[in-house]
């Protein structure tokens, strides 16, 4: 089974600086993808997700909960742009900028990132086969 984050018709809920840490909350829009008899077979799952990277300062940190309209992790080795992994982590420098509905920007980078669901995945729909990982 594979899972991923797509930033877009995700929820921002959350940013809290603690210390040199800034974690971020989500209602996250979730695929999860499995396979059956040789193809792809997808659904769509709305998850409580946590971004944490450490050592890490933020700019633009707007007022929440706000609706995401898309999202780009960068780390030091890949860029995951508008779908990352569930769960995910890298230890090389990392930066997510997410782009609010409104068109706003909002960024953090740090050295580190975590990504890990804290929540059990609530079903939303099946999504169509154009969005499968390959096709069948």
């Amino acid at each position: 089974m594979s899972d991923h984050v797509e930033f877009h018709d995700s929820d921002l809920l959350a940013v809290e600086q603690v210390g040199r840490q800034v974690r971020i909350s989500l209602d996250a829009y979730v695929h999860r993808w499995e396979q059956v008899d040789g193809c792809w077979k997808g659904t769509g799952w709305l998850q409580r997700v946590t971004a944490v990277l450490d050592d890490s300062q933020a700019s633009g940190i707007p007022e929440v909960p706000v609706e995401l309209s898309d999202g780009v992790l960068r780390t030091g080795s890949a860029t995951y742009d508008g779908l990352v992994p569930l769960p995910f982590s890298s230890s090389e420098p990392a930066s997510l900028e997410l782009t609010l509905q409104t068109g706003a920007q909002f960024r953090v980078a740090g050295v580190s990132i975590a990504i890990t669901s804290t929540s059990e995945a609530r079903y939303l729909e099946d999504l169509p086969d154009t969005f499968a990982p390959s096709a069948c």
